[in-house]
């Protein structure tokens, strides 16, 4: 029923039918934790984070934390892991290529991880890319190119970024953010190997002025999370 349902959504998606906005959805409701900010321990001179990528495996929260370390003038990436989910400690430096990185997310392969980041190419575009990692997150600074954008395009011109999967069968699909003179989209791609990455047909983009999606089934339904780029803030997109 939810492979059924799920190559709908696909199709609903790629030939544009509409994805609602939910103010209220009932399946999720959110209460801001009081102990934020969270408490992050850091190592190696690191003192300031932007994105996260969180997940639960066994009972150790893991994170993949976007991170700098005064004086460098870019952003760098860490491993940390936590025992409650509030209370954080950096257990060791992924990546620091002297280059920008930034969105990560990761999914679990045979022999460890598949790391998806952006990268700020020459100050000007970014760029989608994967690093291979191990089951201790010794991640390769070799990556591979996962979605380059069209820079002739105008609607992306600035360039493509915040790549978000999900796995259904032997395919995996992947949300990412598109930046150009027409602002910020969400479009989509998928890859049967982990290789290779193909843009949906036409190439379709849809939530104009979202960016940032993130991916969640729950039971028969598929919802989107993404950040409205006017500052109203984290919105939630159920397929229909």
């Amino acid at each position: 029923m939810f492979k059924k349902l799920f190559k709908l959504t696909l199709i609903f998606l790629i030939s544009l039918t509409y994805l609602y906005f939910a103010k209220s959805i009932s399946a999720f409701e959110f209460v801001k934790a009081a102990e934020n900010p969270l408490n992050i321990s850091y190592i190696n001179n690191y003192a300031y984070e932007l994105q996260h990528h969180i997940f639960k495996e066994g009972d150790v929260y893991k994170g993949i934390f976007v991170i700098n370390r005064p004086p460098e003038t870019y952003y760098s990436l860490g491993y940390f892991e936590s025992v409650n989910g509030v209370d954080w400690i950096t257990k060791k430096e992924i990546l620091n290529i002297g280059s920008d990185l930034s969105n990560p997310s990761v999914i679990k392969t045979k022999t460890g991880y598949l790391l998806f980041i952006s990268r700020y190419d020459n100050n000007t575009v970014y760029r989608i890319y994967s690093s291979a990692c191990d089951l201790n997150f010794n991640c390769s600074p070799n990556f591979s190119q996962v979605i380059m954008p069209d820079t002739s395009n105008y609607s992306e011109r600035n360039g493509v970024f915040a790549g978000h999967p999900f796995q259904q069968d032997s395919r995996t699909y992947l949300f990412f953010g598109a930046w150009g003179g027409d602002g910020f989209k969400i479009k989509l791609a998928y890859s049967d190997d982990l290789v290779t990455w193909q843009r949906c047909p036409n190439d379709k983009a849809f939530l104009y002025g979202g960016d940032g999606p993130f991916p969640y089934a729950d039971g028969n339904n598929l919802y989107l999370f993404f950040h409205r780029s006017d500052s109203s803030g984290i919105k939630l997109a159920k397929s229909t």
